[in-house]
């Protein structure tokens, strides 16, 4: 076997249980930014509204 042909094994640089701990703490922080950024509550019900509405006839004399 020659050098390079050993594979080294790098040390992790970040932990299982710390990677996560920061996924769970993003979902937590994203459901509250969201919750708080949602807006205001709808309105309380139905509304209606009357308007006239203009009726226009149309008559075409017969053919003799």
């Amino acid at each position: 076997m020659t050098a390079g042909s050993r594979r080294r094994r790098r040390p992790r640089k970040i932990t299982l249980a710390l990677a996560l701990a920061l996924a769970a703490l993003a979902l937590v922080a994203g459901i509250l930014l969201g919750y708080s950024a949602r807006g205001d509550s709808p309105p309380g019900g139905m509304l209606t509204e009357d308007r006239s509405v203009p009726v226009v006839t149309v008559t075409v004399p017969a053919e003799p």
